[in-house]
């Protein structure tokens, strides 16, 4: 049977399909085995009325009332008077608008664009001179689809150096067992009664006294507590303006805890071996003495 049109594909299980494959390209003959057995599978539309063997569609941004933004002070939320910080507030979409404001003042409120062409969902407010006036929470907004999200969390800028250092020691020592306990004191010399451990320029506990000696409680020692601390002085009036930062306290953690019956026994071991080498040594010297004065003398040689 002759083709009139060489485009019309005939059904595959008729005299038509062998004779059209027969004269028909080869080009076309591949293209339509390609269609029928390795061509795009088509999806099974489930209950729902989505494709079953499709990839589901792209997550589109809920309600930016329900995205808080993530807010973070770098380089750490502890400044020093003086010296600068940069609050940065990321999204968790492309934004068009960010607002900072201090927690509890209106007129505080800063707004700005993002960062750049290349980072859409941050943006920078730097504080170029920390003061006691820089001190306390914030929290950052985005605009998105012309709506401002919810606030963020509220990140705590604490302003250091308005007091003298604290003193601050560990007991029994600096140097604990695994598994041993530790305590840290710290004591304000003038009478601040609020304390705050950091670690790592992070806040690690905060603490009140009736008094200006505080007691941090370390129960059992693990890695975790390996590192550098500092302590710090604050006044209840003021919870944000802190003390100078007492000097470094690093702790750092043995293998295992040695009893005192053991440690006994090893400092008396290491005696009896300490005294077993100085006699020995001395009685060597001795008998090396005592048979050189035996030896016979030589020819030419006086009898002393």
């Amino acid at each position: 049977m002759a083709l009139q049109d060489r485009g019309a594909v005939p059904n595959s299980t008729s005299k038509a399909w062998r004779d059209w494959r027969r004269s028909a390209p080869w080009w076309l003959i591949t293209g339509c085995v390609w269609a029928r057995i390795g061509g795009p599978r088509r999806g099974r539309l489930g209950g729902g009325g989505a494709l079953l063997d499709s990839p589901p569609p792209p997550r589109l941004p809920s309600t930016p009332g329900f995205n808080r933004p993530v807010l973070s002070v770098e380089p750490s939320p502890l400044a020093q008077r003086g010296s600068y910080v940069a609050l940065q507030c990321s999204a968790p979409v492309q934004a068009v608008r960010f607002r900072m404001q201090k927690v509890g003042i209106q007129s505080s409120q800063v707004e700005q664009g993002p960062n750049s062409v290349f980072l859409w969902n941050q943006a920078s407010f730097f504080i170029d001179y920390i003061s006691e006036a820089s001190a306390g929470p914030y929290t950052c907004r985005y605009l998105y689809k012309a709506s401002w999200s919810r606030p963020s969390l509220p990140e705590e800028l604490v302003v250091t150096g308005l007091y003298p250092r604290p003193a601050f020691w560990a007991q029994p020592g600096q140097v604990v067992a695994q598994g041993g306990s530790a305590d840290l004191l710290c004591q304000s010399h003038l009478g601040l009664p609020h304390f705050a451990v950091v670690k790592e320029r992070r806040v690690f506990l905060r603490m009140n006294s009736s008094g200006s000696l505080i007691s941090f409680r370390i129960q059992a020692m693990t890695k975790n507590h390996v590192g550098t601390y500092y302590c710090y002085g604050y006044s209840p009036l003021s919870p944000f303006l802190w003390s100078h930062p007492s000097k470094a306290l690093m702790l750092e953690m043995t293998d295992a805890a040695i009893s005192p019956a053991i440690f006994f026994s090893l400092a008396q071991l290491s005696l009896a071996g300490l005294s077993l080498l100085f006699f020995g040594r001395l009685g060597t010297k001795t008998l090396v003495r005592w048979w050189s004065r035996r030896k016979p003398p030589g020819p030419g040689e006086a009898r002393v």
